[in-house]
């Protein structure tokens, strides 16, 4: 009888919703209460603190700081196993460091007759949970001191200090929700959806839940919706430029920039300007005298000339990184969609689901999110048209026709990836395994009753490629020239050149370096650049290889060599041959993306973007083929089942936490409250 009980509840439907519901609440008001049961049954020691060293104390209790303040408490015997501290710190100014403050805790017990250090800590008074610690001493507390980082002359008062604390209950909804997800998450992969009107629910739910966590993560950081650095701000400046009739920038560059032999060289630029007491543009392209911008021109057409031309004022970039990313969001699913409807049938409906957030995520869009400048809408914008267009390229094979506009929206679609991101049009080349039986055997394209459709498709390419040329043309003098080459930045592009050297180096980061991991919130840590390459090189913190925590594109590799899983009745039909065509070029392709993107620019974690889409889009093609081919193995179908669950789980888990690190403007420095909030829910036990 209970077996069947519990069978009910955990089949889809309602209840599986209510029980998960009821199951995370039950976590909360027990296991992640862990302080609050721990010390309930405490009682309380209100301690005041003595200078030790370091500082004197004023007449209203609060401690100068002369060297670096050390306090301490009496000597006592008692058996401790928690400490309440509240304080601020005063600068001479009498304002408030907006910081978290750091405080180092040394104790003597009975196992150790001198201080040894105990653990350190950040506090933040807007934050009392961050004050609550439990301690792990070794029999009763002889004495304590606590070392304060604070500045000669600050003043640091201390509001509360207490041994034994009773630390309160603290409800958080956002760690039930994350249980909740999690709960159902493993119940899904436990019990997959059998019905199916339930699907149009679960998929609608994990959408809207895919756009919550889009918008959350775009609006963690206040600094990427205040005021923009200068060098944020060229698309404006070109919608304004644009707006005038005109391609270069409104900024006059200085006059030693224009006498300078060669103004593409960082230090040499550097100590002229300083000598001259001027300043430059940062990261734009100068050419013959004039500031142009080197990004894709797409996003300032699309946003930013059409909102000044309405209101007068520069378009919010984070805005755009928002639309787009929700754009990309139901481009992938419709994408995947057309993979599981036209040619994986036997896939089910939650890897189907699993595999394309994973493909939203993990193609860098999320890592993307959390930053929301400038810099990464034109990547956002170029990955995004060539999902669409590769979406209505497949969507456009019919049984007996291609379909027209189908076909040339692709093509449109594909063809703006230019005026976005120029490397990104690699992706066009998909046209070949996807069209190839429409155009040399079955005579679909190409042929005197397909003229129409032909030339649409060709009109959309040519049609962007000669606005770009000519756009190009007029700032460089070159129908070819993009202008990266003429950025002023930290190294000489003019000069960077081809270097095999960098290869091998920019191979292992993107794709293989392991993630260096720590046991402290959030988890992650810049992994360190290390290469024996004798030469100019550039980068920036990242965090671990691509295939290390994306285990579906890197298991694509293996899949490649079983031809005959992608084949049907052991023949490999146009459809087989179209989707293993797809799967091996995407692959490849992201290999040629790495590559170039090291020898134009460097190694940079928004870089990821440029070909973690193509891997992915390899990796779930090779999947789906694996699935279709082994779905009556029993074993091997769980084998699959327990793989796909563990790339998700690796994929996602990775993907949420590197919201809360980044290389520089991190959530720490910027939003210390909003950070050490979400510290302290979900590392519970602190």
């Amino acid at each position: 009888m209970w077996n069947t009980s519990m069978s009910n509840i955990l089949k889809p439907g309602k209840h599986r919703i209510v029980f998960a519901l009821l199951l995370a609440l039950l976590l909360e008001v027990t296991v992640f209460q862990y302080r609050t049961y721990l010390t309930f049954r405490n009682d309380p020691i209100e301690v005041t603190p003595k200078v030790y060293a370091g500082g004197v104390q004023n007449a209203d209790g609060s401690f100068t700081v002369e060297e670096t303040l050390k306090l301490k408490t009496d000597n006592m015997e008692e058996d401790v196993n928690s400490l309440r501290l509240s304080f601020s710190i005063e600068n001479s100014d009498s304002k408030e460091d907006a910081y978290a403050s750091y405080v180092a805790i040394y104790a003597r017990d009975e196992a150790n007759e001198d201080y040894y250090i105990v653990g350190e800590r950040n506090v933040l008074e807007e934050v009392p949970s961050t004050g609550d610690m439990i301690l792990h001493l070794s029999g009763k507390m002889h004495s304590m001191v606590i070392i304060f980082s604070a500045d000669e002359g600050e003043t640091v008062r201390v509001s509360e200090m207490t041994l034994n604390p009773r630390i309160p209950m603290r409800f958080s909804a956002f760690r039930v929700l994350l249980a909740f997800l999690t709960i159902l998450w493993i119940w899904l992969a436990v019990c997959p959806v059998e019905k199916k009107q339930h699907e149009k629910g679960i998929l609608a739910a994990v959408i809207l839940l895919q756009i919550g966590l889009f918008i959350g993560a775009v609006l963690l950081n206040p600094i990427y919706r205040e005021d923009a650095w200068e060098h944020h701000m060229q698309y404006h400046k070109l919608a304004v430029a644009l707006s005038e009739g005109h391609l270069y920038l409104d900024d006059v560059p200085p006059t030693s920039l224009l006498t300078m032999e060669n103004p593409y060289d960082f230090d040499s630029r550097n100590r002229i300007l300083e000598n001259a007491g001027e300043e430059c543009l940062w990261d734009v392209a100068y050419y013959h005298g004039a500031y142009y911008v080197y990004f894709g021109v797409v996003p300032v057409l699309v946003f930013y000339l059409p909102w000044y031309l309405l209101t007068g004022t520069a378009f919010p970039t984070w805005v755009g990184i928002l639309i787009i990313g929700i754009l990309l969001i139901g481009g992938t699913f419709l994408f995947t969609y057309e993979l599981r409807r036209k040619y994986f049938t036997k896939v089910p409906f939650m890897t189907w689901i699993l595999t394309t957030l994973m493909m939203i995520n993990g193609c860098g869009a999320l890592t993307i999110m959390r930053r929301p400048d400038f810099y990464s809408l034109p990547i956002l914008m170029g990955v995004t048209l060539s999902v669409y267009g590769i979406t209505f390229w497949l969507s456009s094979l019919e049984e007996e026709k291609v379909n027209g506009w189908k076909l040339a929206a692709g093509c449109l679609c594909m063809a703006l990836v230019a005026g976005c991101r120029p490397q990104l049009l690699i992706g066009s080349f998909l046209i070949f395994p996807i069209f190839w039986n429409a155009v040399f055997v079955k005579r679909q394209l190409f042929s005197k009753d397909s003229k129409g459709k032909t030339l649409a498709a060709i009109l959309m390419y040519v049609l962007i490629a000669a606005c770009l040329m000519i756009y190009n043309y007029k700032r460089f003098g070159s129908v070819f020239d993009f202008g990266a080459n003429y950025n002023l930045t930290t190294n000489d592009m003019t000069k960077r050149g081809v270097e095999l050297g960098r290869i091998p180096y920019a191979l292992f980061t993107y794709l293989f370096q392991l993630p260096a991991v720590s046991a402290a919130f959030p988890y992650l840590l810049e992994v360190m650049h290390k290469t024996t390459y004798l030469g100019k090189t550039i980068s920036e913190g990242t965090f671990g290889g691509f295939f290390t925590v994306n285990l579906i594109p890197l298991a694509a590799f293996f899949v490649l060599r079983h031809k005959k899983w992608f084949a049907e009745n052991a023949r490999m039909t146009e459809s087989a041959k179209r989707m293993y065509g797809m799967a091996g070029l995407s692959l490849l392709f992201g290999i040629v993306i790495v590559i170039a993107d090291a020898e134009a620019a460097g190694i940079l974690q928004r870089y990821y973007s440029d070909f973690g889409w193509l891997f992915y889009i390899g990796g779930i093609i090779c999947f789906y083929a694996a699935w279709q081919h082994n779905a009556e193995s029993t074993d091997r179908a769980k084998l699959l089942h327990i793989f796909l669950n563990i790339s998700f789980a690796i994929c996602m888990a990775y993907n949420f936490l590197l919201l809360f690190i980044d290389n520089s403007e991190t959530l720490v420095s910027t939003a210390p409250v909003r950070f050490y909030s979400i510290c302290q829910q979900l590392a519970f036990w602190r």
